[in-house]
């Protein structure tokens, strides 16, 4: 390629042939092709020209992406100062001696093919003086085209074909990607090589490790913000807002991240931080990365035709713990990158922060997890004074942005929201199982036939019960027969108002012997199995007329009469009246069909569960699902999901411990409200035991993901500290 470098034009021959004299012997043949390393974006060019005071002299080279100067043997008084600036006029860098360091000075680029530099000097009793020992010219489209292919540039990779686009390109259709992406800088390191950078607070830049190292490289780095495509299509570049770097706060080889600050941090001020996650990022989560890959202007990488069938087109994560310069200390993913995209951010779609910071690949290219880095950083950054962009602002044509005025959050208020939802997600989710526990326990335990069925068994094995209703249906039989009025008959004395006393002491005996006759056989017949299956068969039958007596709509042998549950066992009756007429007691078949009544719940709570089993119904159908979403929300909104996960397992705990005591003191309320408080214990018991077990494996259940949560929050941490 033909190369021609015009370093200072005058009108004496003499001087120009002296310049060029000086300056020829770097050129190279006429149509030789020059051979650029993958990681090299300019081309550094030795010079040995001393700057004149007052003298403008141009440095030039045909077709070069930029011209950047490096100045030594500097010397500059208080008013001195040196100027680089475009032909045109539309950059211009002034330095001062506060800017030199040793004697000497890398200016910032100036975009084209042609730099002007003024020395001047202001009579302050210093002479001012200063050499331009060397410039870099940046690579041209062709040539950066000429450098080995992406595969071998370093470890980014492009995977398969480059679905990256230019930032241009989200303008409209993702303002919260092209946003974020305003806050990406391409840093020129030493005038040669590449990388990305980022703002992360206050005059807080990232980058990698292995990008720079110390202040020393950190002060050859040129940072540039807004350098990117006017159009979608390509095409013009707008002129970036340019700092150098200053200073290198911390550095990290092991999890590859370098933090600095920039010497003029007022010309980006403007620009918003981006937030940083604490979070550990997950598996699939979507991502993308705004880069300057190649060194070339900006470009977002959102989609990716790599990915796995059944996952779409976006970016997202491939895998959320993979071994980078440590064990476990990357993410992968199949988002295209190149060289230099190295520091680039790796942003969350679902909350916007940033999750990693890219550095490698190989497709998959890795980031390492900034949950990792943070710890490390945080002293050093202003969190309090993040600035949260609320839309992406329209360049000037000067390449500067207005932005918004800064806002100060301490982790921004989305991050604040999301923490406040999150939480309030967890307390209503875990309060809807505790309802939902107890929804469904009344659906299956009262409301199941079965279930029902199972439960009335235990009070009628019960010999207290079996007592009360032998006792109830023998006066049931008794007061049928109207055994005093028999044995009054039997005597012949009836109607006799003072009959012998002999005759009142036989009539009263043979009452007696009838009467325990008849309650020894109904004794019998209670103990007997068959009264269970009596009883069961009575149950069973009544639970619908049970349901029907809930809702209000009293029909069959169970009924609902105020404050009191009642059980009819005229069956009971009938089959004791059968026995007795098989033993020959023909007394027996002259009694009618009665009622007998067994009082199960007399309780002011009787109307109470009249009234809530609509809302038991309603619950049991619906807060399992609305648990279950809640608890949906709240891990993805939660920034720290174990943290999220502890909050859920001690609330669980104490509501299930709560809903235990409450079991427990409804239990003596119960029995206290009961007429007849013998067989209330039994009958609440037997209603409540599923329930009760339910809730003790609740508290369980609650206690160890508490346990669990607390061991991971306390091994993440050590992990964090100990990396």
């Amino acid at each position: 390629m033909q190369t021609k470098r015009t370093l200072a034009r005058t009108a004496a021959i003499a001087v120009t042939a002296a310049a060029v004299l000086a300056w020829a012997p770097h050129t190279t043949a006429a149509n030789e092709t020059p051979q650029y390393r993958a990681d090299q974006i300019g081309q550094r060019e030795a010079a040995d020209l001393e700057l004149e005071a007052g003298r403008t002299q141009l440095i030039e080279y045909a077709e070069a992406a930029f011209v950047k100067v490096r100045l030594d043997r500097v010397a500059l008084g208080e008013r001195d100062t040196i100027t680089v600036a475009s032909p045109d006029g539309d950059e211009s860098y002034v330095y001062r001696s506060a800017d030199v360091l040793d004697g000497g000075l890398w200016a910032l680029s100036v975009e084209g093919e042609a730099a002007e530099v003024r020395l001047h000097d202001a009579a302050d009793g210093t002479a001012a003086t200063a050499r331009v020992a060397e410039y870099s010219r940046g690579l041209n489209d062709s040539e950066l085209a000429s450098r080995p292919s992406a595969t071998t540039a370093g470890p980014e990779s492009i995977c398969g074909t480059d679905d990256s686009r230019n930032a241009a390109c989200f303008k409209d259709s993702d303002p919260a990607a092209y946003g974020a992406s305003r806050s990406v800088a391409r840093l020129i390191i030493n005038g040669e090589f590449y990388c990305t950078g980022w703002i992360a607070g206050d005059d807080r830049l990232l980058t990698n490790n292995h990008c720079f190292v110390d202040s020393t490289e950190a002060r050859v780095t040129e940072v540039q913000f807004g350098y990117e495509c006017v159009w979608c299509s390509g095409g013009k570049v707008l002129t970036p807002i340019k700092v150098r770097g200053a200073r290198v706060l911390k550095t990290d080889f092991k999890l590859d991240f370098t933090l600095f600050t920039v010497a003029d941090p007022a010309k980006i001020a403007h620009l918003p931080a981006l937030p940083i996650s604490e979070e550990q990022v997950g598996l699939h989560d979507k991502i993308y990365i705004p880069e300057h890959p190649g060194g070339k202007p900006l470009r977002i990488a959102a989609a990716s035709t790599s990915e796995p069938d059944g996952l779409g087109s976006r970016c997202l994560v491939g895998d959320e713990q993979r071994r980078g310069r440590g064990y476990a200390t990357d993410f992968a993913y199949m988002c295209d990158t190149e060289g230099g995209s190295s520091g680039s951010p790796v942003i969350s779609r679902a909350t916007g922060e940033v999750v990693g910071l890219h550095h490698f690949g190989g497709c998959p290219n890795q980031a390492v997890r900034m949950d990792l880095i943070y710890p490390k950083i945080a002293s050093y950054l202003a969190l309090w004074e993040v600035r949260v962009s609320e839309t992406p602002t329209r360049e000037t044509a000067g390449g500067a942005a207005a932005g918004p005025v800064p806002e100060k959050q301490r982790h921004g208020v989305r991050h604040a929201v999301r923490w406040v939802v999150a939480m309030l997600a967890c307390v209503l989710a875990v309060v809807a199982v505790t309802g939902a526990v107890a929804a469904y326990y009344a659906r299956l335990e009262l409301l199941d036939t079965r279930q029902f069925t199972d439960r009335t068994v235990v009070i009628a094995e019960d010999e207290e019960v079996r007592a009360s209703v032998s006792k109830l249906v023998s006066a049931k039989i008794i007061d049928a027969i109207d055994v005093d009025r028999i044995t009054q008959e039997a005597s012949g004395w009836v109607g006799v108002e003072d009959p012998p006393q002999a005759v009142q002491d036989l009539v009263a005996s043979a009452a007696e012997s009838m009467k325990g006759y008849i309650e020894s056989e109904v004794d019998a017949f209670v103990a007997s199995p068959a009264f269970v299956e009596v009883w069961d068969t009575a149950v069973s039958e009544a639970h619908a007329s049970l349901v029907s007596a809930l809702k209000g709509e009293n029909a069959g042998a169970l009924t609902a009469d105020g404050n009191t549950l009642t059980l009819d066992l005229g069956q009971v009756v009938e089959l004791v009246k059968e026995r007795l007429v098989e033993a020959d007691f023909a007394l027996a078949a002259d009694v009618p069909a009665v009622e007998a009544e067994y009082v199960l719940v007399d309780s002011e709570q009787v109307p109470e569960l009249q009234r809530d089993t609509d809302r038991l119904e309603w619950a049991a159908d619906r807060l399992p699902w609305i648990a279950l979403a809640l608890l949906v929300i709240a891990f993805v909104l939660a920034p720290r999901r174990w943290v999220a996960a502890l909050v859920v397992g001690l609330l669980g705990a104490v509501l299930a411990a709560g809903a235990l005591w409450a079991l427990a003191e409804g239990r003596t309320v119960f029995v206290g409200r009961a007429r007849d408080a013998a067989f209330a214990p039994l009958t609440y018991d037997a209603f409540t035991e599923s329930l009760r077990a339910t809730y003790i494996w609740m508290l369980v259940i609650a206690a160890a993901l508490a346990v669990a949560a607390a061991a991971a929050i306390l091994f993440m941490r050590r992990t964090r500290q100990a990396s």
